[in-house]
């Protein structure tokens, strides 16, 4: 099957045709810094890359255009019909959607009523199915949401302890980055078995979240409302005493958005170090910058904690620990920080590396049984692929 994947977002859309059965890439695109002088669309496939300027005043339908017209422009395809479906990425869910699913106008009202709980997401996500389906009529629209993977959650572990009308009315803890689990999870599977998956899995980059999966379900997660909450993050503070907000309006005249706003955008490791730049966070603290150093210890505590929170919630050691997204992918250094401040919980270690399963793996090495010794495994995370393979495995 080819899959017509896209991701629609306040500033950018991306797009990726995928095979399904091969697993590859066949295109890819992204448009980004939308209604802005520096608008820029970038189409990629067989290794060939072009761009197109002067596109501020593009419309998300016109650019959609765009991009399909180059799908046919690269002889990658000569008919839509050779498109089997276009799967969307939908933030929230709320609770009406637990997997996947084929898109209607009842979905879509569904999906609006979620509006509220990401404001920042959802209703992009809904202009883009609704361009989507103008332009490509007479194919199937799947909508995968990145809070599905959680719904499994037990109830103790996604309720708030306030009243129950609020509770009753859709507050309580959803948690996100549920795709990129999703993936992990069925990576995972193929390399130790579903039912012996008893893992704690890391999603660091400039958004950050933890996620406990027992027998191939989340059991919990870090991110709760909204994405703001759990692990410090790029430019996010992570979860604090929401007594703050009042605190800031009153000796600060900060209204609850300034505030929100201070805390999307302008905290976590920004607010420590001056940049949000991992690469550049290393570099300093290497050197000796203090504030570098100080966001590196906070940030990797922060992410600590919120794994010690997932042990309980799968109520024994882990098995298996999975590092991804661009942080957690691609730095040793913050994995083994993280790791020692986990020897509470799983206990002394050295680490030897194995080439199997294609992807970088590492064990822990220490006085416990052997069948008792977690594994640490560092695996590229491919949101997009899992949403053409469980598009996919909807239609079969």
């Amino acid at each position: 099957m080819l899959g017509f994947i896209v991701n629609f977002g306040s500033s950018s859309i991306k797009a990726r045709l995928i095979d399904t059965d091969t697993k590859k890439d066949l295109f890819e695109a992204k448009a980004e810094h939308l209604k802005t002088e520096s608008a820029t669309i970038t189409t990629n496939a067989d290794f060939f890359s072009q761009t197109l300027n002067n596109c501020k005043n593009m419309s998300n339908e016109e650019i959609l255009r765009y991009i399909v017209k180059n799908i046919f422009e690269r002889g990658i395809i000569s008919n839509l019909n050779e498109i089997s479906f276009v799967g969307h990425r939908i933030v929230h869910g709320g609770t009406f959607f637990s997997d996947s699913t084929i898109i209607t106008e009842d979905v879509i009202k569904k999906i609006e009523s979620c509006n509220d709980l990401a404001p920042l997401h959802n209703p992009e996500g809904v202009d883009g199915i609704k361009c989507c389906r103008k332009l490509l009529s007479n194919i199937p629209h799947i909508a995968v949401f990145d809070t599905a993977f959680h719904q499994t959650v037990p109830k103790r572990n996604y309720t708030y302890p306030i009243p129950t009308e609020l509770t009753n009315d859709g507050i309580r803890k959803y948690g996100f980055h549920g795709t990129s689990y999703s993936y992990l999870t069925r990576v995972l599977s193929e390399k130790v078995g579903r039912q012996n998956i008893c893992a704690i899995m890391a999603h660091i980059g400039q958004g950050t979240s933890i996620c406990a999966v027992q027998h191939g379900v989340s059991v919990y997660t870090s991110m709760e409302f909204s994405p703001l909450s759990g692990c410090m993050m790029g430019t996010r503070s992570g979860s604090v005493d929401p007594a703050l907000i009042p605190y800031l309006e009153k000796t600060h005249g900060l209204t609850a958005k300034d505030t929100l706003e201070i805390l999307n955008k302008q905290s976590g490791l920004f607010a420590i170090a001056g940049t949000s730049n991992m690469l550049e966070i290393l570099a300093g603290a290497e050197n000796g910058n203090f504030s570098c150093s100080f966001a590196l210890d906070l940030f990797c505590q922060s992410i600590a904690e919120n794994i010690a929170k997932g042990i309980i919630a799968l109520g024994k050691r882990p098995k298996q620990i999975v590092f991804t997204g661009g942080i957690g992918e691609n730095s040793e250094l913050l994995r083994n920080k993280i790791l020692e401040l986990l020897k509470p919980f799983i206990g002394e270690f050295d680490f030897h590396s194995s080439p199997k399963y294609g992807v970088s793996v590492k064990g822990l090495l220490n006085n416990l049984k052997v069948e008792q010794k977690p594994e640490v495994f560092v695996i590229k995370t491919n949101e997009e692929l899992e949403i053409a393979l469980e598009a996919s495995e909807l239609l079969s």
